[in-house]
């Protein structure tokens, strides 16, 4: 079992920048003396919203659609899904990192991005931020148009049944 997993290999003063974007074998003795690596001490753990394969040298963002709310994450998976309403893009530290608006929905874990979020259709709505479905609209309610945070009042003269996208006219007599 290796080590340094978790664990990035790029000195905690901050030195080895130019090395970012390649991975290397820090078992390499010419490699760790480059730079000023001399035991598992002189790796600093990988931060949270990132993961550190074994052996990389610098912390590569968590995956979209996933966060990283601990430090020393091994895999782009890190924690675990963004929550069902919200969608997380990469580097995220929280499950909730960004909310679907009201009036708008995301059944799913995982998004990765914004486009996920779904208007509610006629005849219900989402009221708060972060919904994971639309309720639909309450009897004595309508809603006719898309992606709405609040139902209507149903005017007099008229009804609406439980999920309404319009009201019906009440029959004379």
């Amino acid at each position: 079992t290796d080590s340094s997993a978790g664990m990035s290999g790029e000195p905690e003063n901050g030195s080895g920048d130019m090395l970012a974007d390649r991975e290397y074998d820090l078992g390499s003795d010419a490699l760790s003396r480059w730079l000023g690596l001399t035991g598992q001490a002189d790796c600093s753990a990988c931060p949270v919203g990132a993961f550190c394969a074994s052996g990389t040298v610098a912390p590569e963002p968590c995956a979209g659609g996933r966060f990283g709310d601990a430090p020393s994450q091994t895999s782009a998976q890190c924690v675990g899904p963004c929550a069902a309403g919200h969608w997380c893009q990469a580097g995220s530290i929280s499950a909730k990192a960004a909310a679907c608006p009201a009036g708008h929905f995301n059944p799913s874990q995982g998004a990765a991005s914004a486009d996920t979020c779904q208007p509610c259709s006629a005849g219900s709505a989402a009221a708060e931020e972060g919904s994971a479905s639309c309720e639909p609209c309450a009897g004595g309610s309508f809603q006719d148009d898309t992606g709405q945070a609040v139902c209507k009042p149903c005017p007099p003269g008229y009804y609406c049944a439980q999920g309404s996208a319009q009201p019906v006219p009440c029959k004379a007599g």
